[in-house]
């Protein structure tokens, strides 16, 4: 399947030098903190993909973003660059993006439509703030994420509904590098 991703260039420099790139938590604009959400996608990942090793993905649009919008989203003068991908399913997870916000804002993930009760749950017991909720509730609200990898979610949306996440971004499956400067 074809993706893209939008990179600093020192991230395309890296692949042309080592033949690949793997996240770097410390450069992650985190100061080195990984979202618990993050870690939680990290082990069904681990349990979903057979060559997945541990890493923090890298996010990848199913859809060719246009540079006329992403130049405005960077940094002025700042160099990036626009990868396009061919990649074996294998290797890849696919799920909406809608669906990996409410996943990411630590909200239940309903079944049907995105109706939160789970917001107006937490704010009556003044959980709004918790990185991690008291158990059972933990478990439950990550049981409902085990919906973001349900193909039926995705099924008949357009590809620009989508976003993937993968693990090393290799040399061997750029098609192409489009370098362009922020304007933000």
């Amino acid at each position: 399947m074809r993706y893209w991703t939008i990179q600093p260039l020192s991230v395309w420099q890296t692949i042309q030098e080592q033949g690949f790139c793997l996240v770097d938590p410390a450069l992650s604009g985190t100061n080195g903190w990984t979202p618990p959400c993050y870690l939680w996608l990290v082990e069904q990942l681990k349990r979903r993909i057979p060559s997945y090793q541990g890493n923090l993905p890298w996010w990848l649009y199913c859809g060719k973003p246009d540079l006329r919008w992403v130049r405005w989203t960077r940094p002025a003068g700042e160099w990036e660059v626009r990868l396009e991908l061919e990649l074996p399913a294998e290797r890849v997870e696919e799920f909406m993006i809608r669906d990996w916000h409410v996943v990411y804002c630590q909200a239940w993930l309903c079944r049907h439509q995105p109706v939160d009760r789970w917001h107006e749950f937490t704010e009556r017991r003044g959980w709004e703030d918790l990185q991690v909720y008291p158990a059972p509730y933990e478990e439950l609200l990550e049981r409902s994420w085990q919906r973001l990898f349900e193909p039926q979610r995705r099924a008949g949306h357009s590809r620009y509904r989508l976003e993937a996440v993968v693990e090393r971004l290799q040399l061997s499956d750029v098609i192409r590098a489009q370098p362009f400067l922020g304007s933000r």
